[in-house]
């Protein structure tokens, strides 16, 4: 079991690499090797979700996940279901299937709403993917409440990550209405948030974000 965790943390800094082909093969080599009633067996699938989407492999991924809801459901797992209706509904987000992605993120706030109120941090994460889509829509007024939501979550959960994200958000959307003096406010904010919790690339992407603020300034 040590050589399986040993090669999840490999696989892991493979991804984060950008070595897809190479996480992806560790990946399937740890499934093949587990119990799928394991903790380990869930990382695993969980890790190659994230490569089959980043490779663009919509399908896989779909995949992936729906069986993680299922392994979820069988073990009457609020917790697990709500990350694997999350990432399923990423993945329609990533793939540019607005519709259908925000049937799932409803699906998954409803979920929280019910059984787990006071999960801040699976907040945080629904209203900034409910926030992403309605500005990939241009639905700025709206995109802004959400991200607004998203941020007001992110201080309660008191995770860094989760506070860049919904401060780049909100930066995008005022970005979005020509607003760059604010949208600049935020991203250094976000920057900020992600220098806290050691995010280099959310850093970089923040910096992107900044230069283009400061080129299309009007």
């Amino acid at each position: 079991m040590e050589t399986i965790r040993i090669k999840l943390t490999r696989a892991f800094e493979l991804f984060d690499e950008g070595r897809l082909l190479e996480a992806e093969a560790l990946y399937k080599d740890c499934l093949q090797s587990l119990e799928k009633s394991s903790a380990k067996y869930k990382t695993a699938l969980h890790g190659l979700g994230f490569v089959h989407a980043s490779q663009k492999e919509y399908n896989k991924a779909r995949k992936v996940y729906k069986e993680l809801r299922e392994i979820a459901r069988e073990n009457s797992d609020i917790q697990e279901e709500h990350i694997a209706i999350h990432q399923l509904g990423m993945v329609e987000r990533m793939a540019g299937n607005f519709i259908e992605a925000q049937a799932l993120f409803d699906e998954e706030l409803k979920l929280l709403e019910d059984c787990k109120p006071d999960f801040h941090l699976g907040f945080a994460a629904n209203f900034y993917e409910q926030g992403f889509i309605m500005l990939k829509r241009h639905r700025l007024e709206e995109a802004e409440a959400l991200m607004t939501s998203s941020l007001e979550n992110s201080k309660l959960s008191e995770d860094a990550i989760c506070l860049g994200c919904a401060y780049r958000g909100l930066g995008e959307v005022f970005l979005a209405k020509h607003k760059n003096e604010e949208a600049k406010l935020y991203f250094l904010k976000s920057k900020k948030a992600f220098e806290k919790g050691n995010d280099e690339a959310g850093v970089n992407d923040v910096c992107s974000l900044l230069l283009q603020a400061d080129s299309s300034n009007g």
